[in-house]
């Protein structure tokens, strides 16, 4: 398998590199993950880590999108599922979710996902604005959509957006003195 392929946990998607070696955009690094039956891809420079989903050490069944908290680290992160978030059915049933930290407004947040991907080089040049059919206030939170090779949509989520749908404000607090 070439260097710049990851195999995806899934055989129903692989995405490789597209990028060719003498190209002069330097390439960005995105990592594909389902929500529902969304591709999705998050800029590899946003996530501190990703992570089997785990238990919640303090689950906030009142929370909508917050799910609740876990310990990361030795630091309680708020978890947000992104299906619950999006309004998509949950795909994870499998084994497969997992949860992406990701670098927020000066903290950590995790993202519960159905399941991740792969790693995906794109360049700019690759990268289109959302189509038409995106383009209404439900999904502003997208910035961009490429392809993998597969020909597989996959849309590029702003993550300071699609965080500004929740409110996070005084969860991280709460769950501390829980």
């Amino acid at each position: 398998m070439p260097e710049d392929t990851v195999r995806p946990e899934s055989e129903e998607q692989e995405c490789t590199s597209s990028v060719a070696s003498d190209q002069q955009d330097a390439p960005s690094v995105l990592i594909v993950f389902r929500a529902g039956e969304m591709h999705l891809a998050i800029d590899v420079r946003r996530v501190r880590e990703v992570a089997r989903a785990i238990p919640l050490s303090v689950p906030l069944s009142h929370a909508g999108a917050v799910a609740g908290m876990i310990t990361l680290r030795g630091e309680s992160t708020a978890v947000v599922d992104v299906d619950v978030l999006l309004g998509v059915s949950c795909m994870s049933s499998d084994g497969r979710a997992r949860m992406i930290a990701v670098h927020h407004e000066g903290t950590v947040v995790c993202l519960r996902v159905d399941q991740i991907s792969c790693l995906h080089e794109v360049v700019e040049a690759e990268l289109d604005p959302p189509p038409a059919i995106f383009a209404d206030v439900s999904v502003h939170w997208l910035d961009y959509v490429t392809r993998t090779t597969g020909g597989e949509l996959i849309g590029v989520v702003n993550v300071g957006r699609l965080l500004s749908q929740v409110s996070l404000a005084g969860i991280e607090g709460g769950a501390a003195s829980a």
